[in-house]
């Protein structure tokens, strides 16, 4: 049909149809940007270039997610170094805090009177002990400045009455205020007039230990007193009761039981109950279980006991229980304090001032032991071990032995003047070794010079007297008799 027969409406229906005909082909051709694709026409490519895209393709997906991953780690390790910045700055201010609150509690317990009493349910029990304070405040509502008391000796019988008091509180503060008057000597009359001793032995097994460590604290006062002691002694049953607190599961408990024991023994009565009721074995054998700051204590007991027992008990006792090896372990062990080995020291000078002990020491090589402590320990142990040494060498085979061994040492160690005891000492060792004919001869090469200025130019008298001493015997003769003048003046000259 030609365009000429058309109506003019149906004309203007054409162009209208044609124009969106091309419309139409011509967002085809933008779309797929390729004419052939309108056709139904697609290109096949190359499998390399597909295959070459595609490791492109994930090498780089490959980088992206290991940027990613370094970005993440980054991240989470400065997350992490802050939170542990911020820790450590937390810690470092709860440890102010803390030291803070402890130096303001031992201010506290500094500033009040009381300071000596003690509470073992306190919650700082533990740490003061280990600060150095042998005795933490009680809780407030037992101190005695706080009690209703008449005042100071007019109240101990008041005080007295309260000890037997079934409440737990007014005993406790009775018990505290006695023991801080019974300091003063002159209350401690009226604590006998009040028979405290009686009462407060009665306590001594008490479930409470508060009241278990006042009740042996006011027996130490009280053995600390000479008037106290005699007491104390008149009444064996107090002292054979006391000696059940050895067990004590209490530390206190335990030392105020030895110390009074020790104050004891100080005294040749004290010495004789402890051997009469048969302490001495229960004593030694405490040692290996007790702690160290109480075994020091046990073997001044035990020292005493041996040097000032009666002949008929002593050394005999001690013997028999193999003492000397007990005290060589002692010696020999690293675990053992500076303050135990003193102690020990002490107990061999106690036995070897009998000659059964001399010869046990001997017998058990002793001397090396304490020539080796002489060289290597403090000035208090040299000064005890040299004591000791001085003890031994009495005997002749233990100058042999040491001339042997050890005399060379001994001689070195004289040069040094800063402890006049420990060098006295020396120079007894010396004098003792120099009556065997082979120490005799190495002291006076080695050592005359010197024994010969402490015999002109020292300060002290007895070191003096013990050089000129020593001199005497290094230069005996049996023909001839050692004048000092004489010889001081060549000397001199």
């Amino acid at each position: 049909m030609s365009n000429t027969s058309l109506n003019p409406e149906e004309k203007d229906q054409l162009t209208i149809n044609n124009g969106l005909n091309d419309n139409l082909n011509d967002e085809k051709l933008n779309k797929n940007d390729s004419f052939f694709s309108n056709d139904g026409m697609n290109l096949d490519l190359n499998p390399e270039e597909e295959k070459k895209e595609g490791v492109i393709d994930k090498k780089n997906t490959q980088i992206k997610n290991q940027k990613r991953l370094g970005k993440e780690i980054q991240e989470n390790y400065i997350i992490t170094k802050k939170e542990d910045i911020e820790d450590i700055k937390e810690r470092i201010k709860n440890e102010k805090k803390r030291e803070l609150s402890r130096l303001k509690y031992l201010e506290k317990f500094k500033n009040i009177r009381f300071q000596y009493l003690i509470s073992p349910k306190h919650e700082n029990y533990n740490k003061f002990l280990k600060e150095g304070l042998e005795y933490p405040v009680v809780p407030d509502r037992l101190l005695p400045n706080k009690t209703d008391v008449a005042y100071e000796r007019d109240g101990i019988p008041q005080l007295v009455s309260q000890i037997q008091s079934k409440d737990d509180v007014i005993c406790q503060k009775a018990l505290i205020i006695l023991c801080q008057m019974f300091h003063k000597p002159e209350n401690i009359y009226l604590g006998f007039v009040e028979d405290v001793l009686n009462i407060s032995i009665k306590l001594i097994h008490d479930e409470r230990v508060l009241v278990r460590q006042k009740v042996t604290e006011l027996l130490y006062l009280f053995s600390t007193h000479i008037y106290g002691r005699q007491r104390l002694l008149e009444k064996l049953s107090i002292i054979n009761t006391l000696s059940t607190s050895f067990y004590d599961t209490d530390d206190i408990v335990r030392k105020n039981t030895y110390n009074t024991f020790l104050k004891l023994c100080e005294h040749q009565d004290g010495v004789d109950a402890v051997l009469s009721l048969f302490l001495f074995n229960r004593l030694v054998k405490l040692i290996e279980d007790e702690k160290m700051n109480l075994k020091s204590i046990i073997l001044e007991i035990i020292a005493r006991c041996i040097r000032y027992g009666k002949p008929k008990i002593m050394p005999a006792t001690a013997i028999k229980l193999n003492i000397i090896i007990f005290f060589k372990n002692l010696l020999l062990s690293g675990m053992n304090t500076e303050q135990v080995k003193i102690a020990t020291s002490k107990c061999v000078q106690a036995l070897c001032y009998y000659e059964e002990g001399k010869e046990l020491a001997c017998k058990y090589e002793l001397i090396d032991i304490f020539v080796q402590l002489m060289v290597i320990s403090s000035q208090e142990l040299k000064r005890e071990a040299a004591s000791a040494l001085m003890w031994i060498t009495l005997n002749c085979d233990a100058k042999k032995k040491l001339n042997r061994n050890g005399l060379h040492s001994i001689i070195w160690m004289l040069n040094d003047d800063s402890d006049p005891s420990f060098q006295l000492s020396l120079i007894k060792i010396l004098t003792n070794c120099s009556e065997d004919p082979v120490g005799r001869e190495i002291i006076e090469l080695n050592c005359s010079t010197k024994i010969k200025r402490l015999a002109t130019s020292s300060k002290s008298e007895l070191i003096l007297k013990a050089a000129r001493i020593a001199l005497s015997v290094i230069y005996w003769k049996p023909w001839k008799k050692y004048n000092f003048e004489e010889e001081s003046k060549k000397f001199i000259l």
